[in-house]
């Protein structure tokens, strides 16, 4: 059980001005709940529903839980293994048989796991320049993800977090109970459990009373988000009040709908990958420690609203904080509640002592040369004798210091340096850990030398038939640029004409889509291209245009 005061008016006045620090009166605000076991030791809502009409949160106003809408998508599965209506190691095209004919096996348990390999649905529209504010349906996002056949690893072989995947749960949730995802919800979660106020947005138009409005505060200007125009469903949308929230949250600490062991699966993490590796991603949500005590938790960001849900199993208790603005931190805001709450169980952290240990200069030559960063920086290592120093342009060298055979920290100043060694043992890129940021470096070597026309070759347009959208490529000043889409400047602020950075072998670097990786033909002649890594979806193939 937490610690906490026993006078109801204290908790009540003193979370308050925790909270309102972030969410002011006269502004897009948001709800907060704290729960211990079947007790609601808090719930309170800030700022305002609507602008417009001037109109206040309330405990019934209505927010998009966004991606924390996950774990009811995953307990929901969960409900049907438990009737014996699935198994978690079912193929998904045993119910999705339109689905494309990958070359391995997908399974259940992989999409709750975000280890199916299937690119995530709202990469691959940003690659397609497709809006996130223009109309997108269940429909729309069964056509981009069966069009798209590539997956992006070996199922089961590594963890990446895909929408799809959560999408397809739910229609596999609608194809075995032949209810609407929605309705299932509603007979199998809300109504039995007294939550009157939750639904799922599911088609363009639907009346959602009680609605806040979700706002982006950009330059110290609050704009309405069109947040009505996407009504996929699995991955988000699910609508919430902050008081069905505290019911949902208790039947997690003490379930009535489910059972304890349900409940443990999404609260213990399990899931082992080919390698061994067990994932800390459950059913929905993320399993990890906060100051030394287990929690389970998820964050949700939609256009306009963003939700964070927290829960601390061993001392059975939660906290769900949702907004109806953008610029809130929510993580901030609940784990500062939290703090106040559980301050007593937190553990102090023990500062490890670094161990510097030697390494011959054989195995740091290795390391020696130029990298180009993701971020734009160059860093450059050199050797002199057993001892490896880091310098940037115009910026003196210091001294690194090995703790392993390829991690690093550096004297003078809070950094830290992993190089990564291919299958080859060579070393051609690294991760420079500072400031909470970790860019990606590859090493360029005498081979990023590259002539004006040599850089010509590279120019032209480029196709993706799947997502069916061309990047032209030029040479500009003795630049090669690259044209993408107006979705990256709308929702990322990333530039639409980007500059590729040649760093030898036909790749090059951006510091917004990371490495391009160009391709031949027989005749040596540049055919295509690959978006090695954008986080989501790996290997996106552009094939060049021929005139």
């Amino acid at each position: 059980m937490c610690a906490q005061p026993k006078d109801t008016a204290y908790i009540n006045q003193r979370i308050d001005s925790l909270i309102s620090q972030s969410l002011p009166a006269n502004m897009p605000g948001g709800a907060v709940a704290v729960v211990s076991g079947d007790k609601v030791l808090y719930q309170n809502t800030f700022g305002m529903m609507s602008m417009e009409y001037q109109l206040p949160n309330t405990e019934h106003t209505l927010f998009n839980l966004a991606s924390v809408s996950k774990h009811f998508t995953a307990f929901s599965i969960l409900l049907l293994e438990k009737e014996g209506k699935l198994h978690l190691d079912d193929d998904i095209r045993m119910y999705l048989p339109d689905l494309p004919e990958y070359k391995y096996k997908v399974t259940i348990n992989q999409l709750i796991h975000h280890t199916s390999g299937i690119p995530s649905s709202d990469n691959l529209r940003l690659f397609a320049g497709v809006s996130f504010e223009a109309p997108w349906d269940a429909d729309d996002e069964m056509d981009i993800i069966s069009r798209y056949h590539q997956l992006n690893y070996i199922p089961n072989s590594e963890g990446n977090y895909s929408n799809s995947g959560y999408f397809l749960l739910a229609k596999i949730i609608e194809k075995i109970s032949g209810m609407s995802f929605n309705n299932f919800l509603s007979e199998k979660i809300f109504q039995p459990l007294g939550m009157n106020e939750s639904f799922v947005y599911d088609s363009q138009g639907k009346i959602i009373p009680g609605k806040a409005t979700g706002y982006k505060k950009t330059d110290n200007v609050y704009t309405r988000m069109n947040t009505e125009g996407e009504s996929v469903y699995g991955s988000t949308n699910l609508y919430t009040s902050v008081k069905d929230m505290t019911i949902w949250m208790q039947n997690l600490l003490n379930p009535k709908v489910g059972d304890p062991e349900m409940v443990a699966k999404l609260f213990s993490p399990d899931y082992v990958l080919n390698n061994g590796y067990i994932t800390n991603y459950t059913y929905g949500l993320n399993v990890r420690n906060y100051k030394g005590v287990k929690i389970a938790d998820h964050s949700g960001y939609a256009m306009g609203f963003r939700s964070q849900i927290i829960f601390f199993p061993k001392n059975n208790f939660a906290i769900i904080s949702m907004s109806n603005n953008e610029s809130i931190d929510n993580w901030a805001l609940a784990t500062n509640v939290a703090d106040w709450f559980l301050t007593d169980h937190f553990i102090p952290e023990k500062k490890s002592e670094r161990k510097e240990i030697k390494l011959p200069g054989y195995v740091l030559q290795n390391y020696a040369g130029i990298y180009k960063m993701t971020n734009g920086m160059q860093l450059s290592f050199e050797v002199n004798n057993d001892t490896i120093m880091v310098s940037m342009p115009g910026q003196p060298k210091y001294i690194m210091r090995a703790e392993s055979e390829t991690e690093f920290y550096v004297d003078g100043f809070n950094a830290r340096c992993s190089f990564e060694l291919g299958s080859n043992g060579e070393c051609q890129e690294l991760i420079w850990n500072q400031n909470n940021r970790q860019p990606k470096g590859m090493k360029v070597g005498d081979s990023g030398l590259i002539t004006p026309a040599e850089l010509q070759r590279y120019a032209g347009n480029y196709f993706n038939d799947p997502l069916d959208v061309t990047y032209p490529v030029t040479v500009k000043n003795n630049k090669l640029l690259m044209v993408i889409p107006k979705s990256f400047k709308t929702f990322y602020g990333i530039d639409r004409e980007i500059e590729l950075d040649y760093f030898g072998k036909d790749r090059f670097l951006t510091q917004t889509l990371g490495v391009i990786q160009f391709t031949r033909d027989r005749n040596n002649l540049v055919n295509g291209f690959k978006i090695v890594d954008f986080g989501r979806v790996k290997n996106i193939a552009f094939t060049k245009k021929r005139a």
